[in-house]
């Protein structure tokens, strides 16, 4: 099972973000399963969760950000774009899982379930690769480095939702 932040159906403040468990999720045909490692909460996040989103609200239990980086773990059948370890970076919008891949694209995080969660599945075309990043001249290569901030970040959404409560 994996961790994930969720607003409820009809959602009308932040205070409603609450964790939940779920099934591990699984790659389809051309899709990557990402572990996550950062996610980004954005004023767009703040707004889905006041129910305030240009009019729009949470239609059924949502999980909640569109933001992300992390590092694909499982590839789906006929997936070639990527391989496991490569490092990724979702987009914005992304091809409706119900329709084929050159379908309309709709965003993270409302309407399609978004990136706040340990684990997420996109399409290959919906990621692009993560250019390397720099430190004090070296690459980041502390794999355990990017698994703390994650954690703690979910820590603070857990422990700032529950002191709203």
């Amino acid at each position: 099972n994996m961790r994930a932040f969720v607003v409820p159906k009809d959602c009308r403040s932040l205070e409603e973000l609450h964790h939940v468990e779920r099934k591990d999720p699984e790659p389809g045909p051309r899709q990557l399963l990402i572990r996550i490692r950062a996610v980004s909460l954005n004023y767009r996040d703040q707004m889905i969760a006041a129910g305030d989103y240009f009019g729009m609200r949470a239609t059924r239990e949502t999980i909640l950000a569109s933001d992300a980086a992390g590092e694909v773990v499982g590839v789906g059948d006929g997936a070639t774009r990527f391989k496991v370890g490569d490092r990724v970076v979702g987009c914005f919008t992304q091809a409706d899982p119900a329709g084929p891949s050159t379908g309309p694209q709709v965003p993270l995080g409302l309407p399609l379930d978004g990136v706040l969660a340990e684990r997420v599945v996109l399409h290959e075309d919906g990621v692009v690769a993560m250019p390397a990043l720099r430190r004090s001249n070296r690459l980041i290569s502390d794999d355990s480095e990017p698994d703390r901030f994650v954690v703690g970040l979910l820590r603070v959404i857990e422990d700032l939702a529950g002191a709203r409560r």
